[in-house]
């Protein structure tokens, strides 16, 4: 049940993904905390302004090089530490070629969870 202050319309998986941010500032070492087919926590050493524009490349699958392009607004931040910030991320774009991958994989994580 969601909490009374929750707003997210999809609920989200704790996932945890790399990321390469590629604008506006190249950044390797992010991650996510979670993700959701409307959104994710994404973990970085930088922080980023709310209504900022990021694109960013998901790796899914490193050993099978399965990558989805997406651009989100970040709509909430949260510092954890000097080296460590947590930003929430409303996807904006994907890749209509990608869109289908990243469906198909959150549905999959999904199953395997609630056949657990």
């Amino acid at each position: 049940m969601k909490s009374k202050n929750e707003r997210r319309k999809y609920g989200r998986l704790t996932l945890s993904y790399p990321v390469e941010i590629t604008s506006p500032k190249k950044i390797k070492n992010s991650r996510t905390q979670d993700v959701s087919i409307r959104g994710l926590c994404l973990i970085t050493p930088v922080s980023f302004k709310e209504n900022s524009l990021l694109k960013m490349k998901l790796k899914l699958d490193p050993e099978k090089n399965i990558n989805v392009s997406v651009q989100g607004k970040v709509v909430w931040k949260l510092k954890k530490n000097a080296k460590e910030y947590h930003h929430g991320i409303l996807i904006t774009d994907i890749k209509e070629s990608e869109r289908d991958t990243f469906r198909k994989l959150l549905a999959t994580k999904l199953i395997d969870l609630l056949l657990k």
